[in-house]
């Protein structure tokens, strides 16, 4: 597999960090607004899901006309339609077969690039020419997330039995996919395809999980794709802010080890001081230009960057002029993101955003 190094790197552009933590509590957990807490949201149903079944088993249980439905993505209406040109985390899969023996495309990803501390979850972009087939093999320790950013991408189940039905997937843009324990192969049926990938650790960093030995075994639980246009939505300050849920938020037992967010704000993007007190935060910047707040000290974001923010620091952020803020959110344990969800309270029913705790 021919490997592509990060385009660009965070370190070049700014200055030197003396965080031990640094965690912008979930940096830009960006509470998208000025509080972590939306004054009023305007919440729609929960994402769609469409469970596909472990490879061998009936599937009377799910209608035809929605297993066509899952493998194709819904109107892009509300959703972003322009990428960055570049990523600072960005591999490509170039040849006909690709295989990330070790899961992370590149080592350095097992930390964060501000203070490369150990973090329990990468994310990255994955670049594929035309029919290049990139393979993760299983890992009980881990949980896959791959959200198709451009082209049409093919998923099939390696952890299906050998001898069973295993129905294959197709991922349109803005269409996302779980796949506990990962084992799967992509392929890019179009064109060039571009996918966020999020590789996640729930019980340990991802240095620790990744000396676990892989499973032979046949997956668990079932893969599951979810369309962001479907997901839960949340406005805020006063409608130039929302967040679409499409993993997470939903209160179910057991509580997902992770959650996946789509954030947007409006410009001039502003994003209050706040902090998340448990969950590591990392964000893929599809948009922005402004600086963030951390520590009383200001950095530099722009689209495209990779950010891994631990728990327990206070963040903030402001754009440059009349610039948006959007980026995909993945919060380490799951939590957080019930802010977007949450029933408005008495304080925010005039339009005010409830202060933000000390």
């Amino acid at each position: 597999m021919r490997i592509i190094e990060p385009v660009r790197s965070l370190h070049a552009r700014l200055p030197p960090l003396a965080v031990t933590g640094l965690a912008c509590a979930e940096l830009l957990g960006l509470s998208l607004g000025t509080s972590c807490r939306p004054e009023a949201p305007a919440v729609t149903t929960g994402a769609r899901r469409f469970e596909l079944p472990v490879a061998g088993q009936p599937e009377a249980d799910t209608p035809a006309t929605a297993r066509v439905a899952a493998t194709r993505a819904p109107a892009a209406a509300g959703l972003p339609q322009k990428l960055p040109n570049e990523f600072a985390r960005q591999q490509a899969c170039a040849q006909q077969n690709c295989s990330l023996t070790g899961w992370l495309p590149d080592p350095s990803y097992a930390e964060s690039p501000f203070e490369e501390l150990a973090v329990p979850a990468a994310i990255w972009v994955h670049v594929l020419a035309e029919r290049a087939k990139l393979t993760l093999p299983p890992n009980a320790a881990l949980e896959l997330v791959v959200v198709c950013l451009h082209g049409e991408l093919g998923v099939r189940d390696t952890l299906a039995p050998q001898g069973g039905s295993s129905r294959p997937v197709r991922l349109s843009p803005w269409l996302g996919l779980r796949a506990s324990s990962a084992g799967v192969e992509i392929v890019c049926e179009t064109g060039e395809c571009r996918a966020m990938f999020a590789l996640i650790a729930p019980n340990s960093t991802l240095q620790s999980a990744l000396r676990t030995p892989p499973v032979t075994t046949p997956r668990a639980a079932p893969l599951e794709v979810r369309a962001f246009q479907d997901s839960a939505t949340s406005r805020s300050n006063l409608g130039n802010d929302q967040a679409r849920v499409l993993f997470g938020g939903e209160g179910t037992q057991p509580t997902l080890p992770f959650s996946l967010s789509l954030l947007q704000s409006d410009a001039p993007a502003r994003i209050a001081p706040h902090t998340h007190d448990a969950s590591w935060e990392s964000l893929l910047v599809l948009e922005a230009d402004g600086d963030l707040e951390l520590r009383g000290r200001s950095y530099p974001i722009t689209g495209g960057e990779s950010l891994h923010i631990a728990p327990g620091i206070r963040h903030a952020y402001a754009a440059r002029g009349e610039t948006r803020f959007v980026a995909l959110q993945l919060y380490t344990p799951a939590g957080p993101e019930q802010r977007f969800l949450a029933p408005p309270t008495a304080a925010a029913t005039d339009g005010r955003v409830p202060p933000e705790p000390p």
